[in-house]
């Protein structure tokens, strides 16, 4: 398996098995480079689907646009769609609201 994020973001590199990815909805997991020694389950597909069900298991939501990517803490993420009865993601509501996120520019 590649991704980009995954090649250029993490270091100690896991990927998910079927049964975690259709699970417990988590991709890989691996320490961010540079910025962390904690070891964390990232979701790398969330575009590709609607919602984030609350028994997801992985740490970190991404969300990848042309220049950057996009951290955010999946548990907040949940917490605050459902305490605004928001259906719909606007990044930049979320960034405006969510304590933990991280922005990583890519490299062209």
């Amino acid at each position: 398996m590649d991704h980009p994020f995954v090649k250029q973001c993490l270091e100690n590199i896991t990927w998910a098995s079927e049964h975690q990815t259709k699970k417990e909805l988590w991709h890989v997991s691996g320490i961010l480079s540079n910025r962390s020694n904690e070891n964390l389950k990232f979701d790398i597909d969330f575009q590709n689907r609607k919602y984030v069900k609350s028994n997801s298991k992985a740490n970190k939501i991404l969300f990848d646009y042309k220049d950057k990517w996009v951290l955010i803490d999946t548990k907040e993420f949940i917490c605050f769609m459902k305490n605004n009865t928001i259906n719909t993601v606007d990044l930049d509501n979320l960034l405006d609201n969510l304590g933990w996120n991280i922005t990583l520019l890519k490299n062209e």
